[in-house]
């Protein structure tokens, strides 16, 4: 797939990536996760099923 930031001529390729977020005053920090990632531009997708979120119990 081609990368979606305009001008940049690259295409994305499956990495393993360091994906950190930010909850409340915590940091997380997730290593291993899968990802399309582009070397020039440093965009990156993540897949809808690693980014949803579970609703609180």
């Amino acid at each position: 797939m081609n990368c979606s930031i305009q001008g940049c001529p690259g295409e994305y390729e499956d990495r393993l990536i360091v994906h950190t977020v930010k909850h409340g005053t915590e940091v997380l920090v997730f290593d291993q996760v899968p990802a399309e990632a582009y070397d020039v531009c440093s965009d990156m997708l993540l897949t809808p099923a690693l980014i949803q979120r579970h609703p609180k119990p």
